[in-house]
């Protein structure tokens, strides 16, 4: 048998909550249907669950904000140096 579905992408699409509310319901009676893609599906929630206990997106967000002060800190260094 020829398995006809989403491609993958359409699937990770779902599990970022990436996809219109129609597309979603479609997808979803799909997973409950098929096998395939939804252990597809579940190993992309293991993966994500995994990911996110390594690098919580709070901490990432943090770090980033630190990194923008930091780097606002050097421009404005620079910018008073040149006026020098």
């Amino acid at each position: 048998m020829i398995h006809t579905s989403p491609d993958k992408l359409i699937i990770e699409r779902y599990a970022a909550g990436e996809l219109g509310e129609n597309k979603s319901r479609e997808l979803t009676a799909h997973l409950a249907e098929c096998s395939i893609c939804s252990e597809y599906h579940k190993s992309i929630a293991r993966e994500r669950e995994i990911f996110l206990r390594v690098y919580p997106y709070e901490e990432l967000l943090k770090r980033r904000a630190s990194v923008n002060t930091q780097n606002n800190v050097l421009t404005g260094l620079k910018k008073i140096l040149d006026m020098l």
